[in-house]
């Protein structure tokens, strides 16, 4: 029995495989492809008999038809030519070894017209998707080492499957991959199995975070914080020069890394974006420009061609949101669904998908058109560094803030953690602490794991049940004064979010009265909004 020979599928938001099926008989030569290829699936069979012929291996002269499965799903791509040329060589039924029969085989490349196997990118997708079949070896060109091992610890460091990865041996044209076949044997798998070498990685620069910021208020230093462990979505409102945009870079320092399924899932929608080599994806922080438009946050498709959105890419990350109030309208009520649902809907003709897009929401934005410093916030609160400085008095008339600061609706700030007015936040123009920065880490890092341990999740991201049955143990709760007085079902629980958040960095075990109106004082509906 001759092995099955497959490749991956990159058309699927879900890493799948496609199997490469091959029909051959006596009759006058011809080669087909079927199972709803591309052009570029259909112009494959001209690559794959030129490298065949190129490589000094027998093209079979007979009709070869071959069938891409699953057919009903279009084909898209060139990572199948490897595979398409190994399957059609194994036509000519080879006496293979007998430790080939009933092994799964999986070839990603694109072959040149020399045979030499180029690199098509989505290795993490080839890899994971292989995991989950049971694949045995995967068949992959030497281009694609680094990436392949980094793919791969990825994927180990997530725990999603209990299965073997399969064996990922390295090739660099369709020679050796038919040699490795019709020659199969332990030896000649060791000779190129994928083996890492410490020396190949890309050196990464490491900066001094510490010399970048400025120091911050205490107030805000313990906002940011909260922010980073407990995973609460946070708003930054204020008049420009205020330190708005200093305090993103602080919490961008003290954002952590995401879980490793967060990121083996933000990889594997990331290379759904890529058509060729691969690159350096991946980025827990992503940044977003005033101008972007809703397909380019939600994600588009055209046709089957599937592009994934900045939501879905900060899955698991923090995505900065700079002058929020200047987006277009329809990009930011863009943002209801995964502030809420943690996914991103896309409903099309052709179907309905449904992508994840759990991220930690950090905006900030002026009071007004002019971001001038308002009236009716006496300059006496602010810093002695921002006293000696010339400030700019806002002269907008009311009606014009209120329209400007409308275009956030309602919905949106229902759906924030903290809405925090900014006045003042950098602390004199002094050097920041030795050592400041990693305590600060530190104490984040044992913060969240704390609160994970004892809610299950960090709290920003506990559900709506979950919250409720807070209120069952603690009766009392239900008469606060601030409980009663929530605009809304969202709020009440955006506030008990943020309490459970500041008792932990308390170091208390359960939250107070005092972490109920403090977390209650970040509320839009409390700050006049």
């Amino acid at each position: 029995m001759l092995p099955k020979i497959g490749a991956p599928l990159n058309c699927d938001p879900t890493p799948m495989l496609q199997w490469v099926e091959v029909s051959s008989s006596f009759q006058i030569p011809h080669f087909q492809i079927v199972g709803l290829p591309s052009p570029e699936v259909s112009e494959a069979k001209e690559r794959v008999k030129a490298a065949i012929e190129t490589s000094e291996l027998p093209f079979p002269k007979k009709r070869i038809v071959v069938n891409l499965s699953p057919a009903n799903i279009r084909k898209q791509g060139t990572n199948a030519d490897l595979a398409i040329a190994l399957s059609v060589l194994l036509t000519k039924k080879p006496n293979l070894s007998p430790e080939l029969e009933h092994t799964k085989w999986v070839a990603c490349g694109e072959l040149g017209l020399d045979g030499n196997v180029k690199p098509v990118g989505q290795i993490t997708r080839a890899i994971y998707a292989c995991t989950k079949e049971r694949v045995d070896f995967l068949l992959l060109p030497v281009s694609e080492k680094i990436q392949a091992y980094e793919s791969l610890k990825v994927i180990k460091e997530s725990c999603v499957f209990k299965n073997k990865p399969p064996v990922i041996l390295l090739i660099e044209n369709l020679s050796e991959a038919w040699k490795i076949l019709s020659e199969f044997s332990a030896e000649q798998c060791n000779q190129y199995e994928l083996k890492y070498d410490r020396a190949e990685k890309d050196q990464t620069v490491i900066t001094d975070e510490e010399l970048t910021l400025l120091p911050i208020s205490p107030s805000l230093e313990r906002v940011l914080c909260a922010s980073t462990a407990g995973e609460h979505h946070l708003l930054l409102l204020g008049p420009k020069g205020v330190g708005k945009s200093h305090a993103i870079e602080w919490l961008s320092v003290l954002h952590e890394a995401p879980l490793p399924k967060d990121k083996l899932n933000q990889i594997l929608l990331a290379e759904l974006n890529l058509s060729s080599k691969n690159k350096d994806i991946y980025s827990a922080i992503r940044k977003i420009s005033v101008h972007v438009r809703p397909a380019a946050l939600i994600g588009s498709t055209s046709g089957t061609i599937l592009r994934v959105g900045e939501f879905s890419l900060a899955h698991g990350g923090l995505l900065i949101a700079d002058e929020i109030l200047e987006w277009h309208r329809d990009s930011r009520e863009a943002l209801r669904e995964p502030l809420e649902q943690g996914v991103v809907t896309l409903t099309r003709k052709q179907g309905t998908v449904e992508l994840p897009a759990r991220f930690t929401l950090v905006a900030s934005g002026n009071l007004c058109p002019c971001g001038g410093w308002p009236k009716s916030i006496p300059l006496s609160y602010t810093s002695t560094t921002l006293k000696s400085m010339k400030i700019k008095l806002c002269h907008c008339p009311t009606h014009h803030m209120e329209r400007y600061f409308k275009k956030l609706s309602g919905p949106i700030l229902d759906r924030i953690d903290i809405v925090l007015k900014v006045t003042g936040t950098l602390g004199e123009f002094n050097v920041l602490p030795s050592g400041k920065i990693n305590q600060l880490k530190d104490k984040i890092n044992k913060v969240k794991s704390r609160l994970i341990n004892q809610y299950g999740a960090p709290p920003g991201q506990l559900k709506p049940y979950e919250l409720e049955k807070f209120f069952e143990k603690n009766p009392t709760w239900k008469n606060e004064s601030i409980f009663l007085d929530a605009e809304s079902l969202r709020s009440r629980h955006k506030i008990l979010r943020l309490a459970l958040t500041l008792a932990a960095w308390d170091d208390k075990s359960y939250p107070n009265i005092t972490h109920i109106h403090e977390a209650s004082l970040y509320r839009p509906e409390r700050l006049g909004f």
